[in-house]
C-alpha cells in the first residue's frame, strides 16, 4: 500500500538537531527497511571498518531487520546491542495503528573506560584488514554513553518519534488510500461480498486500520462507498442493451434481483428498466 508521505526535509532539520545534541546518528527508514533520511551524524569510524568488510556489512542489514521485526513485536522502544556489540535503539512510527517506518538511533558503547571497551569490542575487527593501531582507534572513537543517560536518550527518542507523527511530517495520503480502495472495489464488483477484511489483506493494513483510515478520509461508510460503486456499475451496463436486468443485478454482486430494483430506484428515481428506456 503505497500512500505514505516522507517530508524529507523537514525530517532531515529535525533529526540533525536533534543528533548533532547528542553526537549520534539518527536514521529514519521506510516499512520496507529502506533509509528514507539520515542526520549529518554518519556512521563512525569503527562501524565504516566493518562495512569494508562485504559478510559483516550483511550481517548488519540482518541485524537491523531484526531490531526492527522486534520492536513491532513490542510495539515500543528496542534498545539493543547490535551484531558488532554496539548500543542501538529503534522505535516504530504508526498512524492509525499502522506502522509507515521506524527511527534508529546508534551506534554507542556504555563501556566508559577506554582500556576495557578496546578489550570488549577488539574481535569484532578481526576480518577486517586494518592495523592493531587504528582498530584501536576506531574503538577509541566510538561515543560513549552511561546508563542514565541512555535512559534520558531513549524517553527523548520516544518524544522524538511522536513529535514526527503528531506534525504531519510522515503523512499518508488520502488521495492514494482512496484511490486504492476504489480500485480493489472496482477490480471485484461482481463478488456478492466484498469484506472489510478483504480490502484490508488488498491494501496491507489491518481491519482496524482500515475502519479508521475509511472514517477518516471517506465521507460515507466503507459499505456504503461499496454500495455506490455497484450502482454506479449498474448504470454504465444498463446502457449496454446486450444485458437483462437481471444479469446486469448478478455482474454488479446483487445476489437478490428484487433488493438491487429497490436500491437502484433508491438513488436514481427510477427502477433500472425505466433507467434504461430513458436512455434508449
Amino acid at each position: 500500500m503505497k500512500q505514505i508521505n516522507f517530508n524529507i526535509p523537514k525530517i532531515k532539520e529535525i533529526i540533525n538537531f536533534f543528533s548533532s545534541i547528542l553526537k549520534l546518528r539518527v536514521v529514519v527508514f521506510d516499512r520496507n527497511y529502506k533509509v528514507v533520511v539520515e542526520s549529518n551524524v554518519c556512521d563512525c569510524s569503527y562501524c565504516r571498518a566493518i562495512h569494508q568488510n562485504p559478510l559483516l556489512s550483511r550481517e548488519c542489514i540482518v541485524s537491523d531487520k531484526e531490531a526492527f521485526n522486534k520492536s513491532l513485536t513490542t510495539k515500543s522502544l528496542y534498545s539493543y546491542k547490535c551484531h558488532a556489540g554496539l548500543n542501538e535503539a529503534v522505535i516504530n512510527l504508526h498512524i492509525d495503528n499502522e506502522v509507515v517506518g521506524f527511527l534508529m538511533l546508534g551506534q554507542f558503547s556504555e563501556i566508559q573506560d577506554e582500556s576495557a571497551r578496546i578489550k570488549e569490542l577488539f574481535h569484532y575487527l578481526d576480518d577486517v584488514t586494518f592495523k592493531k593501531e587504528e582498530k584501536e582507534r576506531f574503538i577509541s572513537e566510538i561515543p560513549t554513553i552511561n546508563n542514565d543517560d541512555i535512559k534520558m536518550i531513549s524517553s527523548l527518542l520516544v518524544s522524538l518519534s511522536e513529535y514526527i507523527i503528531k506534525e504531519s511530517i510522515i503523512k499518508k495520503s488520502q488521495n492514494k488510500f482512496i484511490e486504492e480502495l476504489d480500485a480493489i472495489i472496482e477490480k471485484n464488483i461482481q463478488s456478492t461480498v466484498i469484506k472489510s477484511d478483504f480490502i484490508a489483506h488488498e491494501l496491507g493494513i489491518s481491519r482496524t486500520s482500515l475502519y479508521n483510515l475509511s472514517k477518516k478520509y471517506l465521507d460515507t461508510t466503507l459499505g456504503e462507498r461499496i454500495l455506490n460503486h455497484r450502482l454506479k456499475f449498474a448504470e454504465r451496463l444498463l446502457h449496454n442493451n446486450d444485458f437483462s436486468i437481471s444479469e446486469v443485478a448478478e455482474k454488479c454482486g446483487f445476489s437478490d434481483y428484487k433488493y438491487f430494483i429497490k436500491l437502484f430506484k433508491r438513488k436514481y428515481g427510477l427502477t433500472p428498466g425505466q433507467y434504461r428506456r430513458n436512455i434508449s
